[in-house]
């Protein structure tokens, strides 16, 4: 399992590239916590990455 610090910084970085929008919401246990939503923009990246990954796996599953 990745690093929580490091899925935080790729949130950042897609929060900067307007991939996902960010709330802050209160927490029955504690201080606020931070929510991410995926945007329309998101949306599309996850389109192409899918078809990007499929025709990759397609290919590396032909190799093997």
């Amino acid at each position: 399992m990745p690093d929580k610090g490091i899925i935080y910084l790729v949130l950042i970085r897609m929060q900067k590239e307007g991939l996902v929008e960010t709330t802050m919401k209160k927490s029955p246990s504690g201080p606020k916590r931070k929510y991410y939503t995926i945007t329309g923009k998101g949306q599309e990246e996850l389109v192409e990455f899918k078809e990007k990954w499929f025709e990759l796996s397609s290919a590396m599953n032909q190799l093997f």
